[in-house]
Parts: C-alpha cells; sequence; structure tokens
C-alpha cells in the first residue's frame, strides 16, 4: 500500500470511507448493467455523452462539499451544504419523476441506460472531488509545517 493510501485510511471518518464505498459500488452496478445493454442492444456510442454531461454536473457538488482535517482527532471529517442536500434531493426526484419520461420526450431510445451514464458521471465527479480534496487539505497541512520549519530554522 501507497504512503498516501495507507495515511489516508486511518485518518477518514465513517461518513467518507461509506460515501467512497457507496460511490465505487454504484458505479460498478450502473457499469455493469450499462455494458450489458451496450453489448444485447448495441447501445449507440453517443451515449457517452451523458457521462460526459453527469460529470459536468457533479462539478457543482465539488463546490457545495468541504472536507477538513481536524487537528484533535487527526482525521478528516466531511461537511455538506444546505445547496449539496438540495441538489441531491432534486437529482433524485428528476431520476424517478422526470427522468425517463424527459428523456423519451427526446427521442432517446435506451432512456434508462442514458440515465446510468448521467449519474455515473455525477457519482465519478462526486469520487474524484473526495479525492483531490483530501489531497488539497494534506498539502495545504504539509505546507503549513514547512512555513512552521522555515520560521523555526530561520530564528535559531
Amino acid at each position: 500500500m501507497g504512503v498516501r493510501k495507507k495515511y489516508i485510511k486511518h485518518r477518514v471518518d465513517r461518513r467518507l470511507r461509506r460515501l467512497n464505498r457507496t460511490l465505487l459500488v454504484l458505479i460498478a452496478l450502473m457499469l455493469l448493467n450499462v455494458a450489458y445493454d451496450a453489448i444485447v442492444f448495441k447501445t449507440p456510442l453517443y451515449y457517452m455523452g451523458f457521462v460526459l454531461g453527469g460529470y459536468l454536473v457533479g462539478g457543482i457538488f465539488r463546490r457545495t462539499a468541504v472536507i477538513q482535517f481536524k487537528m484533535e482527532t487527526e482525521s478528516f471529517e466531511f461537511t455538506t451544504s444546505a445547496v449539496y442536500v438540495l441538489l441531491t434531493i432534486l437529482l433524485l426526484v428528476f431520476r424517478y419523476a422526470f427522468g425517463k419520461s424527459l428523456l423519451e420526450n427526446f427521442h432517446v431510445v435506451y432512456a434508462s441506460d442514458a440515465l446510468y451514464l448521467f449519474f455515473i458521471g455525477i457519482y465519478y465527479s462526486k469520487w474524484r472531488m473526495v479525492l483531490k480534496k483530501i489531497d488539497g487539505v494534506i498539502y495545504q497541512y504539509a505546507d503549513q509545517k514547512l512555513e512552521e520549519n522555515k520560521e523555526d530554522s530561520v530564528i535559531t
């Protein structure tokens, strides 16, 4: 196991671990379903555009979630804002209430696959966001330590 992975593994709170596992399992299940449909029904390649669209929508989630390093517990904590929760609720309503019928109105043949691909993009974006924000916190913490060491060496 790499140094980065080992460091993060012991300092991540339960909520972040659960989010990581959930996102990876959801992505895997959706990919299996879409791959099956692609083999059996020959889903067109332009459906990959839904992944890109989901990734772009996931960018909103990247801006509304915060990962902090708590010095007291020496662990990472994942906090969300009200906007994050509201977006999640809106996406669920879109998915289950309007998504399939809206895509069928636009003559998307495999609407369920399109929705799966869209949400794969969103979940992948969220997963990448968690990793990048943890890295950002680690580098910020390392930078602070380096600055403290520079100040201590200049004083002596």
